[in-house]
């Protein structure tokens, strides 16, 4: 038997209020209305479910049993539904965020201290790995929201940019020392250099003077985490391409040299955004986490 979901609601509030009239009020209609919708459980069911005692309308005994089933039903329906709009409506619960490790530490370590500090019931599922995978992640809906980089452009994202990345060359003094300062692309190219020769020594070549040919062949240590990439260029084995955020103070302490060409940049930037899924849900969590990742007062500073 399909019965009418607001039938039996209104049964409910008759039964428990004083009169029609109250439970009429407490559903939002008329009195009429609401004696209508009883008249009309009472025919799909086949029974009375209020008998007239003087002025008064009184629940049948059916009516009290059929009361003791559905009224907890209803309960259950509206604690549901009021979790249901706390959960949404409250900076509570899980969000995923992602990342690519070096940048990680850098610029979201601080916004996350930051958002748990002012919001003690919001939990967060932190990913952290190469660039091109978080992306993945991201549009494959297994983080709500992440840092990117552009390696994946899709009309299914939207995004705001929250940081330019400059991508500089560096060497110890003791290097340029031995090996000579280098003055033009060309004698750049023959230096031997450190680090990720895909990740970051082949863009950065074919940004800056792709037109001159392939990028340099001596890359005397591959490596794909930036910060031992470091440890060896202050140790004088060669040049290392790196972001200026990894730096740190060793420019400043003098440990590292920017590499400087007379006629030619060494450098070069890109925008960095976050990004979510268009049409995602938009809970107040993720409107905080959000807001966090946007705020520009946040200290970049480990």
């Amino acid at each position: 038997m399909l019965i009418d979901y607001n039938l039996l609601r209104s049964f409910v509030e008759v039964v428990h209020a004083s009169s029609f009239s109250e439970a009429a009020k407490r559903r939002g209609i008329t009195a009429s209305a609401i004696s209508h919708q009883i008249k009309t459980l009472e025919g799909q069911l086949g029974f009375p479910l209020f008998e007239r005692v003087g002025r008064r309308s009184k629940p049948t005994q059916a009516a009290m049993g059929l009361l003791d089933k559905v009224a907890p039903e209803f309960r259950n329906i509206d604690d549901a539904l009021h979790g249901t709009r706390t959960n949404r409506d409250d900076i509570r619960g899980r969000v995923r965020v992602g990342g690519p490790g070096p940048f990680y530490q850098f610029w979201l370590r601080p916004r996350i201290r930051k958002l748990l500090e002012h919001h003690p019931q919001l939990e967060l599922e932190v990913a952290f790995g190469d660039a091109g995978l978080i992306e993945d992640q991201l549009l494959q809906g297994e983080l709500d929201i992440s840092l990117y980089f552009g390696h994946r452009e899709s009309g299914a994202l939207e995004k705001a940019q929250v940081y330019e990345e400059e991508i500089v060359a560096v060497a110890s003094p003791d290097y340029f020392a031995q090996h000579g300062t280098p003055k033009t692309p060309e004698e750049l190219r023959e230096h031997a250099y450190l680090g990720n020769s895909l990740r970051m020594i082949g863009p950065w070549w074919g940004t800056l003077y792709g037109h001159l040919g392939p990028p340099p062949q001596r890359n005397r240590c591959d490596v794909e985490e930036v910060r031992e990439t470091l440890a060896l260029t202050k140790r004088g084995l060669g040049i290392a391409i790196v972001p200026t955020f990894a730096l740190g103070d060793a420019l400043e302490t003098g440990e590292l040299e920017r590499v400087s060409l007379e006629n030619a940049e060494t450098s070069y930037r890109k925008p960095i955004w976050i990004a979510w899924r268009k049409g995602t849900d938009e809970t107040a969590r993720l409107q905080a986490v959000r807001k966090a990742f946007l705020d520009a007062s946040v200290s970049a500073k480990r």
